[in-house]
């Protein structure tokens, strides 16, 4: 089994295609450019990376 991925498009066009696909993008940058893109999945990265929060208990229970 593939582990999950995250799919960027570069323009509205391509994000609509892919989303009537089953597959919306969770990258479309507001220009459509190369840079911007390369920015919005930079950006993106990030966001995720604070997503994640580890609770630990110190009685052992949640």
């Amino acid at each position: 089994m593939l582990s999950p991925v995250d799919i960027a498009a570069i323009g509205r066009p391509t994000s609509k295609r892919l989303a009537e696909l089953g597959h919306p993008p969770q990258i479309v940058p507001e220009k459509t450019t190369f840079r911007d893109m390369l920015e919005a999945i930079l950006d993106f990265e990030e966001k995720k990376k604070r997503r994640y929060v580890s609770v630990i208990s110190s009685t052992g229970r949640f």
